[in-house]
């Protein structure tokens, strides 16, 4: 059971998730119609009794999906399904599954990816239209145009998980949640202000983001979003930029990979240029470029006078000075799974 779009464990009140396994529904696809979906779809329901006891939540179901071996379930999670562990049942007609332990939060954020797998570029749209930025140059994807987003232009992102709206379980919405839920965008790091956050009106458990793209945004084929959502953040994805119909590609000269316990020789960093040869003339020229251990800010890592190549070339960085003292723990990364959201 996963949330329904970065496809990670655990769901928010109100969003739309999915359940994946094995005799779970009869073969072939089965949707439902927004906005009054069903809690038996294709002889199928869902069931959520918390732990603690109590009556058992029933889930509105949105499609299930028997085809080349692979069957998975999507659907709606009450809005006023309290937090807490739930064991989570599937009824295909007279069977019913064993229980599986999940828990339920009251905001998780996702968005939604062109690949359907949480990673990746967004599914996102332009302008308030049905202009898919996926791609990055000016292309078509089916019947629609799809180009990189520009610096100031309306950009329309998709998910679900940016909390419970019981007026959504039924096809409305309770409005902009920009506010109560804490909602901001996270463009390379930079938080904007969404201009709306909340439920699509007429389809239960989708958010809509709406957002604009700062004027100073980079411009390359992999600016990273992020969306949080009282204080939790979404999964990482992608749109590509522009000023034009063509991202460029970025020339940002980035940490390749790290070697900090017994590497030889010693600690070492790899960098990986993807733009032009910068050739190091003086210390002066890179002490904006060189890096330092962020527990002893004192050490410089030494480049290499050779400059930094192109790719597929790649050059180390050798530390120099006394050895630092241990970095603080690292955070968790973010869980990435495979399923697929429509």
């Amino acid at each position: 059971m996963l949330d329904g779009a970065a496809y990670t464990n655990n769901i928010a009140q109100g969003s739309v998730f999915v359940v994946k396994g094995t005799a779970l529904s009869a073969a072939g696809l089965v949707s439902a119609a927004a906005p009054t979906y069903p809690t038996t779809l294709n002889n199928v329901k869902i069931s959520l009794t918390a732990v603690t006891g109590g009556a058992a939540l029933t889930p509105l179901m949105v499609y299930t999906y028997n085809v080349g071996g692979v069957n998975q379930l999507a659907a709606v999670l009450p809005s006023n399904a309290a937090a807490g562990s739930y064991d989570l049942r599937v009824a295909n007609g007279a069977a019913t599954s064993s229980p599986f332990r999940t828990s339920v939060v009251t905001r998780k954020p996702g968005i939604v990816t062109a690949t359907g797998d949480g990673a990746g570029p967004a599914q996102a749209t332009l302008d308030g239209k049905l202009i898919l930025q996926r791609t990055s140059n000016q292309g078509k994807i089916g019947d629609f145009d799809s180009r990189p987003a520009h610096p100031g232009e309306r950009v329309d992102l998709w998910g679900t998980g940016i909390g419970p709206d019981l007026a959504s379980d039924t096809g409305g919405t309770s409005g902009d949640q920009t506010a109560p839920g804490q909602i901001r965008v996270l463009v390379n790091g930079v938080e904007v202000t969404p201009a709306y956050a909340g439920r699509s009106q007429g389809y239960p458990g989708l958010d809509q983001i709406v957002f604009t793209l700062p004027a100073g945004t980079a411009l390359n084929c992999a600016v990273i979003l992020q969306v949080r959502a009282g204080g939790v953040l979404s999964n990482a994805v992608t749109i590509a930029t522009s000023a034009g119909d063509t991202c460029p590609a970025a020339t940002t000269i980035r940490i390749n990979e790290v070697e900090s316990n017994g590497g030889t020789p010693g600690d070492w960093v790899e960098l990986f240029n993807p733009g032009p040869v910068r050739k190091r003339t003086s210390d002066s020229d890179w002490v904006a470029r060189m890096p330092r251990d962020c527990s002893d800010r004192t050490v410089r890592w030494s480049i290499p006078t050779t400059g930094l190549p192109t790719p597929p070339l790649l050059t180390a960085a050798a530390r120099t000075g006394p050895a630092p003292s241990p970095p603080p723990p690292a955070p968790p990364r973010e869980l990435r799974t495979i399923a697929a959201f429509r």
